[in-house]
């Protein structure tokens, strides 16, 4: 039996350097998207792994950064590069968010 709980990412802001509109809002629209229901997971960081892996996948990130957590791991901020990686693109945007653990029955 593993100690698995669910968990739902909230207060989503996209932060974009270098990126038009039409962009932006495709990224939101994406983002939106793959938050869209709940995450199983033991903790918050295997959430932010999870939800950090989906990012890079579908945005076809060769890597990401991220900023420390707050204190309870509750907020979160994960750096992306539009395409591929930072060295190639000076496209890049941030997703900042919350890890809320959903009570359950």
């Amino acid at each position: 039996m593993t100690n698995e709980n669910t968990y739902t990412i909230e207060q989503i802001k996209v932060s974009p350097i270098n990126i038009n509109t039409e962009d932006q809002e495709s990224i939101k629209h994406i983002i939106s998207k793959l938050v869209d229901g709940p995450i199983k997971g033991e903790t918050e960081i295997e959430v932010f792994k999870i939800f950090a892996s989906a990012l890079e996948r579908r945005f076809g990130a060769e890597i990401s950064t991220f900023s420390p957590p707050s204190t309870d791991y509750k907020h979160w901020k994960i750096h992306l590069p539009k395409d591929g990686n930072f060295d190639a693109t000076p496209s890049r945007f941030s997703v900042s968010f919350y890890i809320k653990r959903n009570d359950n029955p």
